[in-house]
């Protein structure tokens, strides 16, 4: 699957040059009231289109009205990148600045009054500790789907949770399926909550799997938060 953004506008000429010149674009197609523009190693597409335009149909005729929309363009060196638009005077909406989930970022606006946020994801996913109080950092979007997906699979399966002195044991059907998901909590877990313990047992005449997560104090009360498990 391809996802393609649209933004029907009547500011054409002015979009295209602020996404070439000003962010390194490239064109994959035009015409006189289409443009599709290609982020540099052509990874994305967003295409802008003329409103009422009599080629296509009433769904895509309205103008986009200036809110509720942005954008997130990923970057290797956010530092490079605001200094290099300050330069070329670019209006920062949103000065450069660090996250406290792991997001160094910035954010400037294009002619269509669409947000786009500037960011850098950090490699290092480490967990603080402030307090007594665990913090998992997930740093990537696609960090933090893959988790809330495999999670959100388990707690469907779940046949039983017990809790632990330190921290929860749960109960599933043992299946190959559910074994294979199970690894995958665990992978998703460890890469970013190095805190945990984790137990997987299973019986030999393939009816119940427990997987135990438990950990030093703050444990429990980060999975009952945090994970909602």
């Amino acid at each position: 699957m391809k996802l393609n953004a649209g933004i029907i506008t009547d500011k054409l000429g002015e979009t295209k040059v602020f996404y070439t010149d000003i962010l390194g674009f490239g064109i994959t197609f035009e015409n006189e009231f289409y443009l599709l523009l290609h982020t540099p190693g052509q990874q994305a597409e967003i295409s802008f289109l003329l409103p009422n335009h009599s080629s296509q149909q009433p769904l895509f005729h309205k103008p986009f009205q200036r809110q509720g929309m942005y954008l997130t363009i990923e970057v290797d060196d956010v530092d490079k990148w605001y200094s290099e638009l300050k330069e070329k005077g670019v209006e920062i909406k949103i000065e450069l600045r660090d996250e406290p989930w792991g997001d160094r970022h910035f954010a400037i606006e294009d002619p269509n009054g669409i947000g786009i946020d500037i960011v850098e994801y950090t490699d290092d996913r480490v967990v603080e500790q402030t307090n007594g109080q665990l913090t998992c950092k997930l740093t990537t979007p696609e960090l933090r789907k893959r988790k809330e997906t495999v999670i959100a699979a388990l707690k469907q399966k779940l046949l039983e949770k017990k809790e632990l002195a330190n921290g929860y044991a749960y109960k599933f059907p043992d299946t190959d399926e559910l074994l294979d998901e199970l690894a995958e909590f665990i992978k998703t877990e460890r890469t970013c909550c190095d805190f945990f313990s984790f137990g997987l047992s299973v019986s030999g005449d393939q009816r119940e799997a427990w997987l135990e997560l438990t950990g030093a104090e703050g444990v429990k009360e980060f999975i009952k938060s945090e994970l909602n498990f």
